[in-house]
Parts: structure tokens; C-alpha cells; sequence
């Protein structure tokens, strides 16, 4: 019976061993196959971390070309003024409306080789992706058509109207580049693609770490001095209680005859006040439970001449 399970068992084991040579086998040539096929594949293709590291980089340069767009809309944010040598300042804002559409379109163009790849999935859903890459492209073209405008050409015959156009073209052009900065900003999130470690991120954590530092700092100097003041009351009171316990005790003459008058009414015969003490402080916290004590004791006893 031993020999025959032990039989069984050696044939288990020895399938078991050949079924893991299979598996091995298979395993290896489908290995072969596939190899020379992802090679082939990754020489026709672009590595798509080359294509995200591109699209990352021209985000950050969006961001520097909106920079660029808010400084030159800065003279025109108030009110216009009237003379027509401050309105050339569009001239600059328009280029730089051309800047943020020319950076757009390179940022829309890595977008389309990374969707091209068989691998690529978007972050968001296929629609809503799609949504986005419309709305990229007609802010765009309404960028490129707004940066090749003449504004001269829009400017009405009423010079005192045209301040008022000259600021609404300025509002115009900036509004429209920001929504096209916004929406390829928005794109390249949908690829996965944030902004990175720039220089402006690292700046911002370094004074938001400075901050927080000095404001602990001035938080923690209040208390270390609200603390010092503290320790040093509590230490000239409890110097004033010590000098209080060792200072000798004065008593003017109304306080003696009376307390000799009570001793009077207490004691019977005749005695003698050799000393008074007080036995609590005036700093001591009295209660009627403690009076009411002392009031029975004093009136259950008979003192006699040897406890005075």
C-alpha cells in the first residue's frame, strides 16, 4: 500500500515537473515572438515620455508667454488716456497674443504625436477629451486671426470714443489669449502632463516656508515672553509670602486689650499674655466649615492656666 501511494506521488511530482518545463518553454518562445515586434515598434514610434517631456516644456514656456501678455496689458488696465502715443502699447499686447497662439499650436502639434501612439490613453474620458481639443483649436484660430488685426482700422472717428475702443481692444485681446492659455493648459492635463519643478514653483514653496518659519518664530517669542513675565511674578510673590512668614509680627495696643479681654472671658482666675500668634496667614483660603470647627473646639474645652 506505502509503495503504491509512494509510486503516485513520484508520478505527480514528475507531471507536475514537466507541466513547469511547458509553461517555461511557452513562456520563452512567446518572448521570441513578441520581442523583435516591440522593437520594431518602439524604432517606429517616438517614446512617449520624450513626447510629455515636450509638452510639459512648452507649457512652462505658455506660462512665461502669458506672463509676457499680462505685462504688456498692464498700461491699459485703468482708464486710456487721450493721447495717441500711449495707444502703440497695443502693438506689443497684439505680439504677444501671437506669441501665446504660436505656442498653442506647438503645444496642440506634441499633443497629436502622443495620441497618435497605440498606447495612449487620456486622463479624462475620450468625449470630454475631444471636447477640449475643439475648444483649443477655435480659441487659436481666434487668437491667430486677433494678433493679425489691424487695431488701427477699429478705431472710430470720435477721438473722444476712441480711448474707450483702444481699452476694450486691450480687454479683448487679453481675455481671449487667457481663455487659449487656460484651455491648452487644460489639454495637456488631460495627458497627463502637469507643469513640473519650475523655477516659479520652487520660489513660491521657499517664501511659503519662510513664512510659515517667521510666523512660528513670532509665535513662539509671544509665549516664551508671556512665560518669562509669568515665572518672574511668581517668583516675586512667593519671595514677598517668604518675607511675610519670617517678618516679625506687630500688633497695635487695641488688638492686645481686646485679645487679653477674651482671654479673660475664657479663662477663669488669673493669667498672663505672654505671646500672640497668628496661626493662619491672611493669604490662607477660609472657609465656614473651618470657623465652625474652631468655634466647637474652643467651646467643648476647658482651658486651664497651662495651655496659655
Amino acid at each position: 500500500m506505502k509503495s503504491f501511494e509512494q509510486a503516485q506521488k513520484g508520478l505527480a511530482a514528475q507531471a507536475g515537473r514537466r507541466a513547469a518545463a511547458a509553461v517555461f518553454g511557452a513562456g520563452i518562445c512567446l518572448a521570441l515572438t513578441l520581442l523583435p515586434g516591440a522593437a520594431a515598434a518602439q524604432e517606429s514610434t517616438p517614446e512617449p515620455a520624450a513626447i510629455r517631456r515636450a509638452v510639459r516644456l512648452t507649457l512652462e514656456e505658455l506660462n512665461t508667454k502669458q506672463s509676457a501678455l499680462s505685462r504688456a496689458y498692464e498700461p491699459f488696465r485703468r482708464r486710456v488716456a487721450a493721447d495717441p502715443a500711449a495707444w502703440q502699447g497695443l502693438d506689443a499686447l497684439y505680439a504677444a497674443v501671437g506669441e501665446v497662439a504660436d505656442c498653442t499650436d506647438l503645444l496642440r502639434g506634441h499633443v497629436e504625436r502622443l495620441r497618435a501612439l497605440p498606447s495612449f490613453r487620456p486622463a479624462i474620458g475620450r468625449v470630454e477629451f475631444r471636447q477640449r481639443l475643439s475648444a483649443v483649436d477655435s480659441l487659436a484660430a481666434a487668437t491667430r486671426v486677433l494678433a493679425a488685426t489691424n487695431w488701427r482700422q477699429l478705431l472710430p472717428d470720435d477721438q473722444a470714443e476712441a480711448p474707450l475702443r483702444v481699452k476694450a481692444l486691450a480687454s479683448q485681446a487679453r481675455s481671449v489669449a487667457d481663455k487659449t492659455a487656460l484651455a491648452a493648459a487644460s489639454v495637456a492635463y488631460a495627458v497627463d502632463v502637469t507643469e513640473g519643478i519650475n523655477a516659479r514653483a520652487i520660489s513660491l514653496t521657499v517664501v511659503g516656508i519662510l513664512v510659515v518659519f517667521a510666523v512660528l518664530t513670532l509665535i513662539a517669542s509671544a509665549v516664551g515672553s508671556i512665560r518669562r513675565l509669568d515665572d518672574g511674578w511668581q517668583q516675586q510673590e512667593e519671595l514677598r509670602s517668604r518675607q511675610s512668614v519670617h517678618k516679625e509680627p506687630t500688633i497695635d495696643a487695641t488688638t492686645v486689650v481686646l485679645i487679653a479681654a477674651a482671654c479673660a472671658t475664657v479663662i477663669t482666675g488669673r493669667h498672663r499674655v505672654r505671646r500672640i500668634r497668628r496661626l493662619l496667614s491672611p493669604a490662607t483660603k477660609r472657609t465656614p466649615w473651618s470657623a465652625q470647627g474652631r468655634l466647637i473646639l474652643q467651646g467643648s474645652h476647658d482651658f486651664g492656666r497651662k495651655h496659655v
